[in-house]
């Protein structure tokens, strides 16, 4: 059984290790999605770190687009395995030469959970996010103009209220 699913890892890992990202237009969507509201905000990424999270970004789109599981450990290790040491395959995305798109001004880019977890430990203001000063104006509060409404039990008695004047005018005509 261990023989079948490391050759289906195999499988996997060379599907996963030869695929087209570079064509792949919802990928790269995606991939420019995830530098524009993150990369730019850290500057500071180091070129290993950008790797590690688009790595992780084309483990999370052929996860959700094939249906199969990828383990980074392992497919580590089969690189290194059946690699030359310093030779890869798959051609590593410049993310600095790409065309950045125009934005519209009511286009809000979306962060991972991770990613907005690391923005609010380190501080940094998070985008979309509107900031709201901590003091209640007083003097603005608006007053209720309209009248209390009734309950249903108070209702019922004014009913039959109108109800015992009809008839007690009804009974003196």
């Amino acid at each position: 059984m261990k023989t079948t699913e490391s050759a289906d890892s195999n499988q996997v890992f060379e599907k996963f290790h030869h695929y087209d990202w570079e064509n792949d237009l919802v990928y790269q969507a995606g991939l420019k999605n995830i530098y524009n509201s993150y990369f730019k905000a850290n500057t500071s990424m180091t070129p290993a770190k950008k790797q590690q999270i688009i790595t992780n970004s084309k483990v999370f789109y052929f996860k959700k687009t094939f249906d199969v599981q990828i383990d980074l450990g392992q497919y580590g290790r089969w690189v290194q395995e059946s690699c030359s040491p310093g030779f890869s395959n798959t051609p590593e995305i410049s993310l600095e030469h790409q065309p950045q798109p125009q934005q519209e001004q009511g286009e809000q880019s979306s962060l991972s959970y991770d990613e907005l977890v690391e923005l609010i430990v380190a501080g940094k203001e998070i985008p979309g996010i509107r900031k709201i000063p901590n003091i209640v104006l007083e003097d603005q509060a608006s007053r209720s103009v309209l009248s209390q409404r009734r309950k249903p039990w108070e209702i019922k008695d004014d009913d039959e209220k109108e109800k015992e004047i009809e008839i007690e005018i009804s009974s003196a005509v």
